[in-house]
């Protein structure tokens, strides 16, 4: 029995051993891995890139003893055009430019981690303009490592033209973004943020009002606001696994058809009082047969689960 209790204490002993070994190992990988990104830190090289990309009216042809008022003919038309950005692991702001003035990109980052890309297409009817900003394929986990130990996160800003009409795309992946669209010309805009929350404001109305507004929110919480500058005919908003703010209040200029869908996470609403509203139950407006009030009027369609759409005028 002494024997056999002295082969098992030997064997609780090596197994420690082993333990601690395995442990030491670990303890000096990780110390290695985090002594290589302190290193990345310390060394950034950070570099600022500008694009740009006019996408203006043509000019007039000139034309010899021309009247004060150029022909019909020759008035050039505004051609519509679509921004598309596909941003991955930033922050990117997005602000009305200067009339006149084309489309800039500003960017800031390391370019041993990070690319920057850009592609424009255009016929007789529109033009397209695609951006796209991310990682570069083997950059993954020191990137990650760099932001864990406080590494200085890229930052991209973009400034669209008021006075053209545009749609805009945006995609934001494991980053954030800062939509500010008040006053711009947009037709639509279709803005998606995965792994990553953000807001998107109309601070001020938009030229004529939008055809279709959509924003997905996914792992990762936000707000819209000031929708009625932009009063659009088609709105989708989402809501998934966090929380936010929907703010509809203010003066619509047509009516529209409102979808909102929430998912894990409780989603605030801020109603119009100067708009006729169907399909939320107890908040729609109540009126009679013989009353038409010039109003618009606003449909919704909802859905929600594991969370709460709270509604308040």
């Amino acid at each position: 029995m002494a024997r056999e209790r002295k082969g098992c204490r030997n064997l609780a002993i090596l197994g420690c051993m082993g333990c601690l070994g395995l442990v030491v190992v670990v303890l000096v990988g990780c110390a290695i891995v985090l002594g290589m990104a302190w290193s990345e830190v310390r060394n950034e090289q950070f570099e600022r890139q500008e694009l740009q990309q006019a996408v203006g009216l043509p000019e007039a042809p000139a034309i010899a003893d021309a009247p004060l008022e150029v022909p019909e003919e020759f008035v050039p038309e505004h051609r519509q055009g679509t921004v598309v950005l596909d941003v991955d692991s930033t922050v990117v702001t997005v602000r009305p430019g200067r009339p006149g003035e084309a489309i800039r990109i500003e960017a800031e980052y390391d370019a041993r981690y990070y690319q920057l890309s850009e592609r424009f297409t255009e016929d007789e009817e529109s033009w397209t303009y695609e951006v796209g900003f991310g990682r570069v394929s083997d950059s993954y986990l020191k990137t990650a490592l760099k932001g864990l130990l406080g590494g200085r996160r890229p930052e991209i800003r973009v400034y669209l033209p008021p006075d053209v009409p545009l749609g805009l795309e945006l995609q934001v992946s494991q980053g954030g973004a800062d939509a500010e669209l008040g006053g711009l010309w947009l037709t639509s805009a279709e803005i998606e943020f995965l792994q990553g929350g953000g807001a998107v404001d109309f601070s001020k109305p938009l030229k004529q009002p939008m055809e279709f507004l959509g924003v997905e929110f996914t792992q990762g919480g936000g707000s819209v606001q000031g929708v009625a500058m932009a009063s659009p005919k088609r709105v989708d908003v989402g809501f998934s696994m966090g929380g936010g703010e929907l703010d509809l209040d203010g003066t619509w200029l047509q009516d529209a058809e409102i979808s909102i869908d929430q998912r894990m996470g409780g989603v605030e609403v801020r109603l119009p009082s100067d708009a006729i509203i169907r399909g939320l139950g107890r908040y729609d407006t109540e009126t009679t047969g013989d009353e038409a009030p010039d109003l618009p009027v606003l449909r919704f369609s909802t859905s929600a689960s594991m969370g709460e759409l709270h509604f308040m005028r």
